[in-house]
C-alpha cells in the first residue's frame, strides 16, 4: 500500500509512506504516465547500468549498497516498486522507493531532508528514462505491426500474381476453346453438307 501525503502538484516527486514487511516507512514516490512494467524494467535497466544488480524482496527491487552522488554521500539500500496508479488507470503508475542506510534501517523526511529531496531529483530525472524505454516499445510494437502488415501485403501480392497467371491460362483456354468451335462448326456444315449429298441420291 502506498499513501501519498501531499495534494500538491504531482509533476514531480513527493514525499508519502509506503509498507514493507508490514510495517510503513517515509517514501519517495513518483507518478508516471507509464505502464507499471515498463517503468520497472527501465527503472531497473538503469541500475544495471550504474553496477547494480536488484533482487526481489516483498514487491521490491532491492538495490544493496548504492553509492551515488546525485542521491547523497553514504551508500544506501534502495527499495523500488512500481504500482498501477488505480484500476481504471492501466497506463499510469506510482514508482516509490525506501531509503535505508543498511539492515532495513529505514530513513525518513524529517531525519534527514536533504536525502529526501535529492532522491525526489532522482527520481524525476528517472522519468526520462521510463520514457525512452516507452518509445523504444512502442518502435518495437509497430515494427511488428509493420512487418504483418508488409507480410499480408507480399502474400496478397503473391495471391495477385497467381491469379493473374490463373486469369492468362483462362484466356488461353478461352481462346483454344473458341478456334476449337470454329473447327467443329466447320466439320460439322462438311458434314452436314455430305448427308445433303447422300440424301440427294434418294431422290435420283
Amino acid at each position: 500500500m502506498i499513501f501519498g501525503l501531499h495534494t500538491a502538484s504531482k509533476a514531480q516527486a513527493y514525499t508519502g509512506q509506503s509498507d514493507f514487511k508490514k510495517s510503513v516507512h517515509s517514501a519517495v514516490l513518483k507518478e508516471m504516465p507509464y505502464d507499471q512494467d515498463i517503468a520497472a524494467e527501465a527503472i531497473n535497466n538503469k541500475f544495471k547500468n550504474l553496477g547494480y544488480n536488484g533482487k526481489s524482496d516483498d514487491d521490491y527491487k532491492v538495490y544493496r549498497g548504492v553509492k551515488l552522488s546525485e542521491i547523497g554521500p553514504d551508500t544506501y539500500d534502495l527499495y523500488i516498486k512500481t504500482d498501477r496508479k488505480s484500476k481504471k488507470e492501466k497506463d499510469k503508475c506510482v514508482v516509490c522507493m525506501l531509503i535505508s542506510k543498511g539492515n532495513e534501517n529505514f530513513v525518513n523526511e524529517a531525519g534527514d531532508p536533504e536525502l529526501f529531496a535529492n532522491a525526489k531529483s532522482f527520481l524525476d530525472k528517472t522519468l526520462n528514462d521510463v520514457a525512452a524505454a516507452d518509445l523504444e516499445k512502442q518502435i518495437s510494437d509497430q515494427e511488428e505491426v509493420v512487418k504483418k502488415a508488409t507480410k499480408k501485403l507480399n502474400g496478397l501480392s503473391d495471391d495477385g500474381n497467381d491469379l493473374l497467371k490463373k486469369k492468362k491460362k483462362i484466356e488461353e483456354e478461352i481462346s483454344n476453346n473458341q478456334q476449337d468451335l470454329e473447327n467443329q462448326q466447320k466439320e460439322v456444315s462438311a458434314q452436314q453438307q455430305v448427308l445433303e449429298t447422300l440424301k440427294a441420291k434418294r431422290k435420283q
